[in-house]
C-alpha cells in the first residue's frame, strides 16, 4: 500500500461511519489509462482529485497514531516527468510530492522538521481523448522510505515501492474515475511484484473533517494482494476540495497544528 504505515483505527471509522455501503460492483478496465488509446494533459482538474489545486496551497492531512501525531502534506512540485516506452507515444505526467511525516515531539507542526516516514514522487495525467476523459491516471511513484527517527538522507532505509510504466511490465493505473459513483472498482497500481493497489467505491455521503463538512463525498477501500490484512479507507471531496480523510488522517488547513486539529503535545 502507498501509505501502510498507519493501521487503519477508530477516528477513520467513526468520521466515515455515515457513509452507506453500495451493492453491486462495475469493475473499470485500465485500459482507460491506456497511451496507446488517450491522450493526456498534466493539468489535473478532476473535481475529486484537482491535483493542480496544491500549488501554493498543499493539503494537510493530519490524525493520531501509536499514541502520537501523524501527518501527510501533498504539494505539487509544479513539474512534469516524460516516459517513454516502445510502441507508446510520450507520455508527460505532473509531478506531486507526499511527504509523511510523525511528530518528534517539539509540539510544532512543522512537517519540514518532523521524523519522516517516507517522502513520494507521484506521476499523474489526466485522459483528454477516449471514453471518459477526465479520469486521473497514475504512472508511477519514487519512494524515499525513512526509518521515522529523523528527516536527512541518513535516515532513508530504502526506496522500497517505487516503479513506473517506463517498465514494460508494468501499467497506468486509474486513480480517479471521470465520474466517481458507488460501485466502481479498479487497480490504482499495475506493477506486478512491487505495487497492486485496488480500489473500490464504497459509498457516498457526507464527511466532517477541521477543514469542514462535504457532502456527495466518496468513500474509497484500497487494498492489495501483496500485503495481507492491507485494507485502509480514504475520502474525497468534489467541487474541487480532494482527500479530506485518510485511514486516521484528517484534512485540515495548512498551518500552526494544522488549524483544528488538536496540538501536537504528548501527554
Amino acid at each position: 500500500m502507498r501509505r501502510g504505515f498507519v493501521a487503519a483505527g477508530a477516528l477513520a471509522a467513526l468520521a466515515l461511519g455515515s457513509l452507506p455501503a453500495t451493492a453491486a460492483s462495475s469493475s473499470l478496465n485500465i485500459s482507460l489509462c491506456s497511451p496507446t488509446d488517450h491522450t493526456f494533459t498534466t493539468n489535473v482538474t478532476n473535481q475529486y482529485l484537482p491535483l493542480g489545486a496544491t500549488t501554493g496551497q498543499p493539503w494537510a492531512l493530519v490524525g493520531p497514531d501509536s499514541g502520537t501525531t501523524h501527518g501527510l502534506l501533498v504539494t505539487d512540485l509544479g513539474a512534469t516527468k516524460a516516459f517513454r516506452r516502445s510502441g507508446w507515444p510520450k507520455v508527460v505526467s505532473e509531478v506531486i510530492e507526499e511527504r509523511e511525516w510523525i511528530d518528534n515531539g517539539d509540539a510544532i507542526f512543522d512537517p519540514s522538521t518532523e521524523n519522516l516516514v517516507e517522502i513520494s514522487r507521484n506521476y499523474y495525467a489526466q485522459t483528454v481523448t477516449g471514453t471518459q476523459p477526465g479520469t486521473v491516471c497514475y504512472f508511477g511513484e519514487d519512494t524515499d522510505s525513512y526509518d521515522g527517527f529523523g528527516n536527512d538522507a541518513s535516515h532513508i532505509v530504502n526506496h522500497s515501492g517505487s516503479w513506473n510504466v517506463a517498465d514494460p511490465a508494468n501499467d497506468p493505473g486509474i486513480f480517479m474515475p471521470a465520474s466517481p459513483k458507488a460501485g466502481m472498482h479498479f487497480f490504482e497500481e499495475s506493477a506486478p511484484g512491487i505495487a497492486l493497489d485496488q480500489a473500490s467505491i464504497v459509498g457516498v455521503g457526507t464527511v466532517t473533517v477541521p477543514l469542514g463538512s462535504f457532502a456527495d463525498a466518496i468513500r474509497v477501500k484500497e487494498f492489495t494482494s501483496l500485503e495481507k490484512g492491507s485494507t485502509e479507507y480514504k475520502s474525497y471531496a468534489p467541487n474541487g476540495v480532494g482527500p479530506v480523510i485518510d485511514d486516521t488522517l484528517q484534512r485540515c488547513s495548512p498551518g500552526p497544528n494544522c488549524l483544528g486539529v488538536a496540538p501536537l503535545r504528548h501527554h
